[in-house]
């Protein structure tokens, strides 16, 4: 997003089994099953809110809002994602960012379906169960990054993810969206002190590792789940000069256990 990424909230992954969802927009428009939709909105202004593609520095997301002119919009507004499954899963978790501009307004909420069909005609008659446990940004465009574990929700061969943005004639915030995942994996434990940092993030041709151990053992995964590099014993540092521009998981395994962080190569 629109600032040096944070990380995502610590994490301890064993094997990366399958990339369900994988989006960070970068194609500059709406991807290819994905569904934006507003079921209601005031159009007094000739104005159809929508989600949409924002960038910033080069930097594209999803963005929500119904302020224009010095005028609120009172909107309801879904970015859902294309439907995948869960079936043979033994942990899925959810992850993306958020961020928040300086208006207020109601929060972003975000849902999930199984019954869902698809089609924007059935939206309101499906089953849509909102998530918790969501940190939200506070404003100022600050970015968030979230995990939420869809474990409940393992086994099922229709699963929606729907991020809804609503706003009222008083207040219409604007919030955005990015780099959202739908992942499988296995072995999954939370350890809050196996990695200390991983920096700068974005990078080009090094990442530092702030660790308590100096015998790491490193593998960077990219969206995929495939295992693009793998250095044993490392001790603060790992060259990263040679990937190619994108978003990877750095897994990372010592003494103390494993952990997986976002990392940026620029």
């Amino acid at each position: 997003m629109r600032q040096i990424f944070t990380f995502f909230t610590l994490m301890l992954i064993g094997i990366i089994t399958n990339a369900q969802i994988v989006e960070d927009f970068q194609g500059g428009s709406v991807p290819s099953g994905w569904t934006v939709y507003s079921p209601t909105y005031d159009t007094t202004a000739g104005n159809t809110w929508m989600w949409h593609i924002a960038s910033y520095t080069g930097d594209y997301f999803m963005r929500a809002s119904a302020y224009a002119s010095s005028t609120n919009y009172a909107t309801e507004q879904w970015l859902i994602t294309p439907v995948f499954s869960t079936v043979g899963a033994t942990n899925v978790q959810l992850m993306f960012q958020n961020d928040q501009g300086n208006y207020p307004g109601n929060n972003l909420q975000c849902y999930i379906s199984t019954n869902y069909t698809g089609n924007t005609a059935d939206l309101t008659s499906s089953t849509w169960t909102e998530l918790t446990g969501i940190t939200l940004s506070t404003g100022n465009y600050n970015v968030v990054d979230n995990t939420v574990d869809l474990s409940a929700y393992a086994g099922q061969s229709n699963v929606y993810i729907g991020f809804k943005y609503t706003s009222t004639t008083s207040e219409g915030a604007v919030w955005d969206v990015d780099s959202v995942y739908v992942i499988n994996s296995t072995g999954f434990n939370t350890v809050s002190d196996v990695v200390l940092g991983l920096y700068p993030n974005p990078a080009k041709n090094t990442i530092y590792i702030n660790s308590e151990s100096n015998n790491n053992n490193v593998k960077i995964v990219n969206c995929v789940g495939e295992v693009v590099l793998k250095k044993e014993h490392v001790k603060n540092f790992i060259n990263v000069g040679n990937l190619k521009t994108g978003i990877y998981l750095v897994v990372i395994e010592n003494d103390k256990g494993k952990i997986v962080k976002k990392f940026i190569k620029q």
